[in-house]
Protein backbone atom coordinates (compact mmCIF):
# COMPACT_ATOMS: atom_id res chain seq x y z
CA UNK A 1 0.00 0.00 0.00
CA UNK A 2 2.86 2.38 0.58
CA UNK A 3 4.58 1.82 -2.52
CA UNK A 4 1.56 2.22 -4.44
CA UNK A 5 1.06 5.54 -2.74
CA UNK A 6 4.57 6.38 -3.29
CA UNK A 7 4.33 5.03 -6.91
CA UNK A 8 1.17 7.35 -7.75
CA UNK A 9 3.35 10.76 -5.90
CA UNK A 10 6.11 10.13 -8.28
CA UNK A 11 3.59 9.94 -11.08
CA UNK A 12 1.55 12.52 -9.96
CA UNK A 13 4.30 15.44 -8.97
CA UNK A 14 4.38 18.68 -10.98
CA UNK A 15 6.77 19.89 -13.00
CA UNK A 16 7.59 16.42 -13.93
CA UNK A 17 7.91 15.96 -17.89
CA UNK A 18 7.10 13.30 -20.51
CA UNK A 19 9.99 11.00 -19.89
CA UNK A 20 10.12 11.45 -16.01
CA UNK A 21 6.07 10.44 -16.32
CA UNK A 22 7.03 6.83 -18.53
CA UNK A 23 9.39 5.76 -16.03
CA UNK A 24 6.48 6.44 -13.95
CA UNK A 25 4.29 4.23 -16.10
CA UNK A 26 7.21 1.33 -16.68
CA UNK A 27 7.82 1.78 -12.98
CA UNK A 28 3.92 0.76 -12.49
CA UNK A 29 4.18 -1.65 -14.61
CA UNK A 30 7.01 -3.68 -13.96
CA UNK A 31 5.42 -3.06 -10.26
CA UNK A 32 2.16 -4.89 -11.43
CA UNK A 33 3.96 -7.53 -13.77
CA UNK A 34 6.35 -8.85 -10.44
CA UNK A 35 3.12 -9.13 -8.85
CA UNK A 36 1.53 -11.09 -11.04
CA UNK A 37 4.75 -13.50 -11.54
CA UNK A 38 4.58 -13.91 -7.71
CA UNK A 39 0.92 -15.52 -7.68
CA UNK A 40 1.59 -17.39 -10.68
CA UNK A 41 4.68 -18.81 -9.11
CA UNK A 42 7.00 -17.76 -11.65
CA UNK A 43 9.32 -16.64 -9.15
CA UNK A 44 12.63 -16.64 -10.98
CA UNK A 45 11.12 -13.69 -13.10
CA UNK A 46 9.00 -11.74 -10.79
CA UNK A 47 12.50 -11.66 -8.56
CA UNK A 48 13.99 -9.96 -12.22
CA UNK A 49 11.50 -8.09 -12.50
CA UNK A 50 11.64 -6.74 -8.84
CA UNK A 51 14.61 -6.03 -9.10
CA UNK A 52 14.14 -4.05 -11.99
CA UNK A 53 11.56 -2.43 -10.39
CA UNK A 54 13.69 -1.57 -7.74
CA UNK A 55 16.70 -0.22 -9.80
CA UNK A 56 14.22 2.25 -11.70
CA UNK A 57 12.22 2.84 -8.52
CA UNK A 58 15.75 4.51 -6.82
CA UNK A 59 16.63 6.08 -9.73
CA UNK A 60 13.40 8.07 -9.92
CA UNK A 61 13.68 8.99 -6.05
CA UNK A 62 17.32 9.96 -6.99
CA UNK A 63 16.29 11.93 -9.36
CA UNK A 64 13.11 13.13 -7.86
CA UNK A 65 15.28 14.14 -4.36
CA UNK A 66 18.01 15.89 -6.75
CA UNK A 67 15.14 17.55 -8.47
CA UNK A 68 13.40 18.59 -5.25
CA UNK A 69 17.24 19.59 -4.34
CA UNK A 70 17.69 21.37 -6.91
CA UNK A 71 14.39 23.17 -6.03
CA UNK A 72 14.86 23.61 -3.43
CA UNK A 73 18.13 25.00 -3.82
CA UNK A 74 17.03 27.42 -6.47
CA UNK A 75 14.43 28.54 -4.33
CA UNK A 76 16.80 29.29 -1.33
CA UNK A 77 19.21 31.33 -3.46
CA UNK A 78 16.06 33.01 -4.50
CA UNK A 79 15.51 33.63 -1.11
CA UNK A 80 18.74 34.39 -0.35
CA UNK A 81 18.87 37.03 -2.74
CA UNK A 82 15.86 38.10 -2.22
CA UNK A 83 16.63 38.24 1.60
CA UNK A 84 20.06 40.55 0.19
CA UNK A 85 18.44 42.52 -1.77
CA UNK A 86 15.70 43.39 0.96
CA UNK A 87 19.01 43.71 3.53
CA UNK A 88 20.71 45.86 1.13
CA UNK A 89 17.35 47.85 1.02
CA UNK A 90 16.76 47.75 4.48
CA UNK A 91 21.00 48.88 5.06
CA UNK A 92 19.91 51.95 2.49
CA UNK A 93 16.79 52.90 4.02
CA UNK A 94 19.28 52.68 7.14
CA UNK A 95 21.95 54.64 5.35
CA UNK A 96 19.21 57.28 4.06
CA UNK A 97 17.79 57.56 7.59
CA UNK A 98 21.24 57.81 9.06
CA UNK A 99 22.27 59.93 6.44
CA UNK A 100 18.78 62.29 6.64
CA UNK A 101 19.36 61.97 10.70
CA UNK A 102 23.22 63.45 10.45
CA UNK A 103 21.93 65.81 7.69
CA UNK A 104 19.49 67.30 9.96
CA UNK A 105 22.12 67.08 12.77
CA UNK A 106 24.16 68.98 10.79
CA UNK A 107 21.32 71.45 9.65
CA UNK A 108 20.24 71.52 13.42
CA UNK A 109 23.87 71.95 14.55
CA UNK A 110 23.89 75.06 11.79
CA UNK A 111 20.94 76.33 13.14
CA UNK A 112 21.71 75.76 16.49
CA UNK A 113 25.14 77.80 15.77
CA UNK A 114 23.47 80.30 13.87
CA UNK A 115 21.09 80.98 16.49
CA UNK A 116 23.91 81.16 18.57
CA UNK A 117 25.13 84.00 16.76
CA UNK A 118 22.73 85.71 16.61
CA UNK A 119 21.76 85.45 20.17
CA UNK A 120 25.68 86.69 20.42
CA UNK A 121 25.32 89.61 18.22
CA UNK A 122 22.17 90.46 19.59
CA UNK A 123 23.61 90.37 23.15
CA UNK A 124 26.46 92.27 21.97
CA UNK A 125 24.32 94.83 20.22
CA UNK A 126 22.30 95.15 23.71
CA UNK A 127 24.77 95.45 25.96
CA UNK A 128 26.46 97.98 23.58
CA UNK A 129 23.78 100.39 23.25
CA UNK A 130 23.05 99.32 26.86
CA UNK A 131 27.07 101.21 27.21
CA UNK A 132 25.98 103.44 25.20
CA UNK A 133 22.97 104.72 26.96
CA UNK A 134 24.71 104.74 30.18
CA UNK A 135 27.61 106.66 29.16
CA UNK A 136 25.06 108.89 27.10
CA UNK A 137 23.25 108.96 30.53
CA UNK A 138 26.39 109.85 32.34
CA UNK A 139 27.46 112.60 30.40
CA UNK A 140 23.48 114.08 30.56
CA UNK A 141 23.58 113.74 34.17
CA UNK A 142 27.09 115.39 34.62
CA UNK A 143 25.52 118.35 31.78
CA UNK A 144 22.46 118.08 33.70
CA UNK A 145 24.59 118.64 37.16
CA UNK A 146 26.75 121.41 35.43
CA UNK A 147 22.92 123.09 34.04
CA UNK A 148 21.60 122.57 37.69
CA UNK A 149 24.32 124.19 39.40
CA UNK A 150 23.93 126.72 36.37
CA UNK A 151 20.59 127.33 37.31
CA UNK A 152 20.59 127.97 40.96
CA UNK A 153 23.54 130.55 40.41
CA UNK A 154 21.50 132.09 38.13
CA UNK A 155 18.01 131.87 40.64
CA UNK A 156 20.20 133.08 43.50
CA UNK A 157 21.18 136.19 41.31
CA UNK A 158 17.29 136.40 40.06
CA UNK A 159 16.49 136.29 43.97
CA UNK A 160 19.17 139.02 44.53
CA UNK A 161 18.69 140.75 41.45
CA UNK A 162 14.65 140.11 42.49
CA UNK A 163 15.33 141.58 45.80
CA UNK A 164 17.04 144.28 44.38
CA UNK A 165 14.41 145.34 42.09
CA UNK A 166 12.19 145.37 44.86
CA UNK A 167 13.95 147.22 46.76
CA UNK A 168 14.41 149.71 44.14
CA UNK A 169 10.75 149.56 43.34
CA UNK A 170 9.84 150.65 46.76
CA UNK A 171 12.70 153.57 46.51
CA UNK A 172 11.02 154.48 43.09
CA UNK A 173 7.52 154.58 44.55
CA UNK A 174 8.83 156.36 48.09
CA UNK A 175 10.25 158.89 45.72
CA UNK A 176 7.50 159.06 43.63
CA UNK A 177 5.13 159.50 46.24
CA UNK A 178 7.64 161.67 47.10
CA UNK A 179 8.07 163.77 44.29
CA UNK A 180 3.81 164.11 43.91
CA UNK A 181 4.13 165.12 47.70
CA UNK A 182 7.01 167.60 46.96
CA UNK A 183 5.13 169.06 43.64
CA UNK A 184 1.75 169.65 45.41
CA UNK A 185 3.31 171.52 48.44
CA UNK A 186 5.23 173.42 46.02
CA UNK A 187 2.35 174.79 44.23
CA UNK A 188 0.62 175.08 47.70
CA UNK A 189 3.47 177.50 48.52
CA UNK A 190 3.54 179.13 45.38
CA UNK A 191 -0.66 179.43 46.05
CA UNK A 192 -0.01 180.74 49.54
CA UNK A 193 2.32 183.07 48.03
CA UNK A 194 -0.02 184.54 45.20
CA UNK A 195 -2.73 184.55 47.98
CA UNK A 196 -0.35 186.79 50.55
CA UNK A 197 0.88 189.02 47.11
CA UNK A 198 -2.66 189.33 46.07
CA UNK A 199 -3.31 191.42 49.70
CA UNK A 200 -1.22 193.84 49.08
CA UNK A 201 -2.82 194.41 45.80
CA UNK A 202 -5.42 197.28 44.84
CA UNK A 203 -5.92 196.44 41.15
CA UNK A 204 -9.35 194.17 41.15
CA UNK A 205 -8.28 192.88 37.84
CA UNK A 206 -4.81 192.02 38.76
CA UNK A 207 -6.25 190.81 42.01
CA UNK A 208 -8.72 188.20 39.82
CA UNK A 209 -6.27 187.04 37.54
CA UNK A 210 -3.96 186.15 40.39
CA UNK A 211 -7.35 184.22 42.23
CA UNK A 212 -7.18 182.73 39.20
CA UNK A 213 -3.43 181.65 38.62
CA UNK A 214 -4.22 180.22 42.19
CA UNK A 215 -7.41 178.02 40.43
CA UNK A 216 -5.58 176.53 38.02
CA UNK A 217 -2.49 175.71 40.34
CA UNK A 218 -4.96 173.69 42.60
CA UNK A 219 -6.43 172.02 40.32
CA UNK A 220 -2.53 170.74 39.37
CA UNK A 221 -2.01 170.15 42.71
CA UNK A 222 -4.96 168.66 43.15
CA UNK A 223 -3.98 166.27 40.38
CA UNK A 224 -0.80 165.27 42.64
CA UNK A 225 -2.37 164.72 45.37
CA UNK A 226 -4.47 162.46 44.25
CA UNK A 227 -1.71 160.95 42.74
CA UNK A 228 0.21 160.81 46.17
CA UNK A 229 -3.08 158.61 47.83
CA UNK A 230 -3.32 156.59 44.83
CA UNK A 231 -1.52 152.87 44.81
CA UNK A 232 -0.41 152.65 41.59
CA UNK A 233 1.32 156.54 41.73
CA UNK A 234 0.47 156.25 38.11
CA UNK A 235 -3.11 157.21 37.32
CA UNK A 236 -6.17 158.53 39.25
CA UNK A 237 -10.21 158.14 39.32
CA UNK A 238 -10.78 160.80 37.59
CA UNK A 239 -14.29 160.67 38.82
CA UNK A 240 -13.51 161.13 42.33
CA UNK A 241 -11.30 164.21 40.92
CA UNK A 242 -13.75 165.57 39.77
CA UNK A 243 -15.62 165.49 42.67
CA UNK A 244 -13.15 167.13 44.54
CA UNK A 245 -12.34 169.92 42.22
CA UNK A 246 -15.95 171.12 42.25
CA UNK A 247 -15.87 170.97 45.84
CA UNK A 248 -12.90 173.36 46.05
CA UNK A 249 -14.33 175.54 43.58
CA UNK A 250 -17.70 175.68 45.36
CA UNK A 251 -15.88 176.81 48.56
CA UNK A 252 -13.78 179.20 46.40
CA UNK A 253 -16.83 181.19 44.95
CA UNK A 254 -19.31 180.81 47.84
CA UNK A 255 -22.34 179.53 45.46
CA UNK A 256 -25.66 180.54 46.11
CA UNK A 257 -27.48 177.64 46.58
CA UNK A 258 -29.77 178.34 43.31
CA UNK A 259 -26.96 176.96 41.60
CA UNK A 260 -27.23 173.00 41.08
CA UNK A 261 -24.48 170.57 40.00
CA UNK A 262 -25.36 168.05 37.64
CA UNK A 263 -22.51 165.67 37.00
CA UNK A 264 -22.22 162.36 35.55
CA UNK A 265 -18.40 161.24 34.98
CA UNK A 266 -17.32 157.62 34.26
CA UNK A 267 -15.42 155.65 36.02
CA UNK A 268 -11.90 157.05 34.03
CA UNK A 269 -8.47 156.13 35.63
CA UNK A 270 -5.77 158.60 33.74
CA UNK A 271 -2.21 159.25 34.24
CA UNK A 272 -1.26 162.75 34.85
CA UNK A 273 -0.77 163.33 31.11
CA UNK A 274 -4.39 163.51 30.29
CA UNK A 275 -5.73 164.42 33.64
CA UNK A 276 -4.23 168.00 34.03
CA UNK A 277 -5.17 169.32 30.88
CA UNK A 278 -8.75 168.16 31.57
CA UNK A 279 -8.58 169.64 34.86
CA UNK A 280 -7.91 173.11 33.69
CA UNK A 281 -10.01 172.71 30.65
CA UNK A 282 -13.09 172.23 33.58
CA UNK A 283 -11.20 174.42 35.89
CA UNK A 284 -11.86 177.17 33.02
CA UNK A 285 -15.46 176.32 31.95
CA UNK A 286 -16.84 175.81 35.59
CA UNK A 287 -14.84 179.27 36.76
CA UNK A 288 -16.70 181.60 33.92
CA UNK A 289 -19.71 179.88 35.04
CA UNK A 290 -19.59 180.31 38.45
CA UNK A 291 -17.90 183.91 37.80
CA UNK A 292 -20.63 185.29 35.06
CA UNK A 293 -23.13 182.88 34.22
CA UNK A 294 -25.89 183.38 36.28
CA UNK A 295 -27.11 186.42 38.72
CA UNK A 296 -27.75 186.63 42.43
CA UNK A 297 -30.48 184.55 43.27
CA UNK A 298 -31.22 183.11 39.95
CA UNK A 299 -31.81 179.54 39.16
CA UNK A 300 -28.85 177.87 36.75
CA UNK A 301 -27.51 174.57 36.74
CA UNK A 302 -23.43 173.68 35.53
CA UNK A 303 -22.91 170.10 33.97
CA UNK A 304 -20.11 168.19 33.91
CA UNK A 305 -20.31 164.97 31.97
CA UNK A 306 -17.71 162.59 30.38
CA UNK A 307 -18.47 159.22 28.99
CA UNK A 308 -16.44 156.76 26.55
CA UNK A 309 -13.24 154.78 27.64
CA UNK A 310 -9.63 155.81 27.18
CA UNK A 311 -8.95 152.86 24.53
CA UNK A 312 -12.43 153.94 22.58
CA UNK A 313 -12.47 157.46 23.15
CA UNK A 314 -14.13 159.79 24.88
CA UNK A 315 -16.28 162.53 24.91
CA UNK A 316 -16.58 165.37 27.68
CA UNK A 317 -19.34 168.22 27.94
CA UNK A 318 -18.85 171.09 30.59
CA UNK A 319 -20.67 174.40 30.68
CA UNK A 320 -23.89 176.18 31.91
CA UNK A 321 -27.58 177.23 31.08
CA UNK A 322 -26.66 180.47 32.05
CA UNK A 323 -26.77 183.62 29.97
CA UNK A 324 -24.39 182.71 27.99
CA UNK A 325 -22.53 184.98 25.74
CA UNK A 326 -22.93 187.85 23.44
CA UNK A 327 -24.31 187.82 20.11
CA UNK A 328 -21.34 189.86 18.78
CA UNK A 329 -18.58 187.59 20.66
CA UNK A 330 -16.16 185.58 18.45
CA UNK A 331 -14.38 183.16 20.19
CA UNK A 332 -12.21 182.67 17.63
CA UNK A 333 -10.66 185.57 17.77
CA UNK A 334 -10.87 186.02 21.40
CA UNK A 335 -7.59 186.60 23.08
CA UNK A 336 -8.56 185.91 27.03
CA UNK A 337 -6.32 183.45 28.55
CA UNK A 338 -9.00 181.26 29.70
CA UNK A 339 -10.42 180.55 26.29
CA UNK A 340 -6.60 180.42 24.87
CA UNK A 341 -5.53 177.86 27.43
CA UNK A 342 -8.73 175.74 26.52
CA UNK A 343 -8.03 175.84 23.13
CA UNK A 344 -4.66 174.95 24.00
CA UNK A 345 -5.37 171.97 26.40
CA UNK A 346 -7.57 170.37 23.72
CA UNK A 347 -4.44 170.98 20.77
CA UNK A 348 -2.62 169.16 23.17
CA UNK A 349 -5.27 166.16 23.94
CA UNK A 350 -6.11 166.36 20.24
CA UNK A 351 -9.61 166.54 20.78
CA UNK A 352 -11.67 168.39 18.70
CA UNK A 353 -13.59 171.85 20.50
CA UNK A 354 -17.16 172.38 19.63
CA UNK A 355 -18.37 175.35 21.69
CA UNK A 356 -22.27 175.51 22.08
CA UNK A 357 -23.60 178.44 22.43
CA UNK A 358 -27.80 177.99 22.68
CA UNK A 359 -29.69 177.82 26.10
CA UNK A 360 -25.92 179.16 27.95
CA UNK A 361 -22.79 178.07 26.89
CA UNK A 362 -21.08 174.73 26.75
CA UNK A 363 -17.61 173.29 25.69
CA UNK A 364 -18.22 170.01 24.15
CA UNK A 365 -14.91 167.83 23.67
CA UNK A 366 -14.26 164.33 21.57
CA UNK A 367 -11.09 162.92 22.52
CA UNK A 368 -9.77 160.06 20.09
CA UNK A 369 -8.78 156.61 21.51
CA UNK A 370 -5.67 156.03 22.57
CA UNK A 371 -3.69 152.98 21.28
Amino acid sequence: MIRSLMILLIMVLPGRSGAQRGDSLRLQRLYTESRADSVAGNYLNALKRWHAYRSLKDSLLFDYGKSQASSLERQFQTKKREMIIRLKERNIKLLNTENDMIDRSVFQTKQIRLIIMVAASFVVFILSGTIWQYRQKMLGNRVMERQHVAILEKNIFLEQAAKEKDQLLVVKELLIKEIHHRVKNNLQIVISLLNTQSAYLNDPETAAAIRQSQHRMQTIALIHHKLYQSESRAVISFADYVQELLHYLRQSFETSHYTRFKVSVADIEMDVLKAVPLGLIINEMLTNSLRHAFDVQSDGTITVELTGTISQGFCMLVGDNGKGLSIDFDINSCSSMGINLIKKMCEEMEGIPVFLRDKGFFLKLQIPSVK
